[in-house]
């Protein structure tokens, strides 16, 4: 698999730049304001999310692109 991968939540509220299998940032909607955190899986719940986000194993997580990630990003 190619990194870096683009997901979001379909609500569009939380969007996902996953950079490898144990590292992405995440960008969360919050009314007006755009908050950032950089995540580095250490714990296996962590570890799970990443899975879920690189393998689309949940309903709610849906392709994104880098285009929407950066626009969401330019934001802040």
């Amino acid at each position: 698999m190619e990194y870096p991968v683009y997901r979001k939540y379909s609500n569009a509220k939380s969007y996902f730049k996953v950079e490898n299998e144990r590292e992405f940032i995440q960008l969360q909607l919050i009314g007006k304001r755009v908050m950032k955190q950089v995540v580095h899986a250490k714990q296996y719940p962590e570890m799970l999310l990443v899975q879920s986000l690189i393998h689309m194993d949940e309903p709610h997580i849906v392709l994104s692109s880098k285009e929407e990630f950066d626009s969401i990003d330019s934001r802040q």
